[in-house]
């Protein structure tokens, strides 16, 4: 008897964690958009809440000259990066100490996660994030992207080199690309002053 309710428990135990920690889902990339997603009934276009290039910087220099490093990201269609030639497959271009660049990871072929698919209370949409392979000696970005109500005006920064060779950075926003009805007037307004 104990070793069946003992077994009751921990099956109890398991469709708690599924049901209320959440899941991670893989998302699908757009096949006309390397900037667009679509992942269990919901779209990520980042074209809709950036303009590319964007240049990133680190917030303290670190290069062996005292130099700052900077990063160039261009999810939507491939980044020059100098050193490599035209077409060369950069998504994220990294610039060194010393006038050294090195491709972080590659923009065909992005991978795209969301982080949870049954958001977390007072969430009202999850968090994803997406991975850019595949660079030189086996650089690596990693993109997360965080809903956040108090942010209006999207932001990206730098978060760290760690381990060696993954780049990490932080989008943060109320509306940074999410298919969100909330965000509509906001990607609208941003289209309007484009076209200005």
């Amino acid at each position: 008897m104990a070793n069946k309710l003992f077994f009751l428990l921990l099956c109890l135990l398991g469709l708690f964690i599924s049901t209320y920690l959440g899941e991670a889902a893989q998302c699908a990339t757009d096949k006309k958009s390397l900037c667009t997603a679509h992942c269990n009934g919901t779209s990520f276009e980042l074209s809709k809440a950036f303009d590319f290039p964007i240049k990133i910087t680190e917030p303290t220099p670190r290069g062996d000259d005292g130099s700052t490093f900077w990063y160039t990201w261009n999810p939507c269609h491939i980044e020059e990066c100098p050193g490599y030639s035209a077409g060369t497959d950069i998504a994220v271009c990294q610039k060194a100490d010393h006038e050294f660049y090195s491709n972080c990871g590659e923009a065909s072929q992005p991978i795209w996660l969301m982080d949870t698919t049954r958001p977390s209370a007072g969430e009202t949409f999850p968090n994803w994030h997406v991975q850019y392979i595949s660079g030189s000696f086996w650089r690596v970005t990693i993109i997360k992207f965080i809903v956040d109500h108090t942010v209006k005006e999207p932001t990206i920064k730098f978060i760290s080199e760690e381990p060696h060779l993954q780049y990490n950075f932080e989008v943060r926003g109320k509306c940074i690309g999410q298919d969100s009805y909330d965000c509509q007037q906001y990607y609208e307004s941003r289209n309007k002053v484009k076209k200005q």
